[in-house]
């Protein structure tokens, strides 16, 4: 069995006892493990050697219990300084109120088969360790933290507000026919506001864009229609800026509704 010899260090209950940021001893039960896991021919899932940061990643995940205190095996998100427990952190930028480092912890998946050989080397009656660990639930961890409590002078503290996640949002990129669609109708609307030859180069412009939109997404006839009747009744009506803009957005709304 491993960690006999960290029995002694078990007993430690400081601010970081209440989150899965690794405990100065688990980083050494890591590298122990780890050591036991290449002994025994464990291999991680791609066949490469179990390394001690794959097994501190796995400690990060799996639920630990010391001295009555339960901790879940949520990854954690934290500010101030890299914590150095040898579970993998990336930076998800700075803090703007604070001006610190945000660090969220990224285990990764988990690894069922090297989770099995950490209970198997490290709970039982012949440990003499007063710390337990369970399996993580379904053997999947989200890669992101969430809100938790402070973690203590090694690392800072955890983000206040919660919103440490915010850099991993994904943003959501609009497709070319809404770009050129929007972008022909927003110079059409500009043009008549431009001095000469500017509005000319707008109008042009908008026309550009109404070309593509229609080879990313070719319109109806009723559609070609609408556009054409639309273009002809701007230009008989007066060319004041207002009228033309009002017309402008008459038309491009009602569109949608007469000839989508």
């Amino acid at each position: 069995m491993i960690g006999h010899d960290l029995q002694s260090r078990c007993c430690v209950c400081c601010a970081d006892l209440y989150n899965r940021q690794l405990h100065p001893q688990e980083k050494t039960l890591a590298q122990q493990v780890a050591a036991a896991a290449n002994a025994n021919g464990l291999t991680n899932p791609d066949g490469s050697p179990v390394t001690a940061t794959d097994v501190a990643n796995q400690l990060a995940q799996m639920g630990y219990q010391a001295n009555g205190v339960s901790e879940s095996g949520a990854a954690a998100t934290v500010e101030g300084a890299k914590p150095s427990d040898g579970s993998t952190w990336v930076s998800a930028g700075v803090d703007q109120n604070t001006g610190k480092t945000i660090w969220t912890q990224t285990p990764g998946p988990a690894n069922a088969a090297l989770q099995a050989f950490i209970l198997q080397a490290t709970n039982g009656a012949d440990v003499p360790l007063q710390r337990q660990y369970s399996a993580s639930p379904n053997g999947t961890q989200s890669s992101f933290g969430s809100q938790g409590i402070s973690m203590g002078s090694s690392a800072g503290s955890i983000c206040p507000n919660g919103n440490c996640g915010i850099a991993y949002q994904s943003v959501s990129m609009p497709s070319p026919t809404t770009l050129t669609d929007k972008g022909s109708t927003a110079l059409a609307l500009t043009s008549p506001w431009l001095p000469p030859p500017l509005d000319v180069a707008a109008l042009v412009g908008s026309a550009g864009l109404l070309s593509l939109n229609y080879l990313y997404s070719p319109p109806s006839r009723a559609s070609i229609l609408y556009s054409t009747m639309s273009s002809i009744g701007g230009a008989l009506l007066p060319q004041g800026p207002m009228v033309q803009t009002l017309f402008t957005l008459g038309t491009a709304s009602a569109q949608p509704y007469i000839a989508p």
